[in-house]
Parts: structure tokens; sequence; C-alpha cells
């Protein structure tokens, strides 16, 4: 009969090598330019991968390797906030841009726009 201390060591073994195996194809997929480093496809591999190796370093007690790669979640998630930060940014600015084109517009158009109200939308006192 399998105990269950065997059962749950072997499934955090398991998990480990899982997590090496996708901080390296992480870093091969970059090596090769299949993804960029700052994509978030990298930094989630990165963290995902880091994660598992955290938590199979903790349960084997490898207080160094779990320190690193907890720091390399913190350093992928920063990372992440990051790529949110400069999209944003870029949302907006595309945004101000785009009001920015109306207003010209408005501003340059001397003829007010007809826009057809149906009779059917107007409140009964103005039909």
């Amino acid at each position: 009969m399998v105990h269950v201390n065997e059962l749950l060591s072997t499934l955090v073994g398991l998990i480990g090598w899982v997590g090496a195996a996708v901080t390296i194809g992480a870093y091969a997929l970059v090596t090769n330019g299949r993804v960029s480093p700052s994509s978030l496809a990298y930094q989630g591999l990165n963290i995902g991968g880091a994660a598992a190796l955290a938590l199979s370093a903790t349960a084997s007690g490898a207080w160094p390797s779990a320190a690193t790669n907890l720091i390399w979640v913190a350093i992928g998630v920063q990372a992440i906030l990051s790529l949110k930060h400069v999209a944003v940014g870029h949302l907006a600015a595309r945004a101000a841009r785009h009001v920015r084109r109306l207003v010209d517009d408005v501003a340059h158009d001397s003829t007010p726009a007809a826009v057809p109200v149906p009779v059917g939308a107007l409140p009964a006192p103005l039909r």
C-alpha cells in the first residue's frame, strides 16, 4: 500500500520537474526569438515555472533554491505589472488622439451635423 507521504513526495517532485521544464522552455523560446522577453507569455511561463520550482524546493528543504525562485516570481510579477502599465498608457494615448481628432473635426466643420430622429423617438409633446 502506498503511503500518503510517498504519494505527496512524488507529486511535489513531479511539480518541480514540470516547473524546470517550463522555465527552460521559456528561456529556449526567448533565445530562439519565438517570444519577446517583454511578452506576457514569457513572463507568465517564468512565473509558473519558478512557482513550481519554489514549491518543490520548499518541500525538499532546499531553502536557497526556494528563496531564489520566489524572488524570480516577484520579478516576473513586477514585469507583468509594468507591461500592464505600459499597455494602459498606450490605450490612453490612443483614446486621447481619437478624441483630439473628433474635437478638431467638430471645430473645423461649420455646418452642424443633421441627425435624423424617428418621430416615434420624440416625446409626446414634441410630435
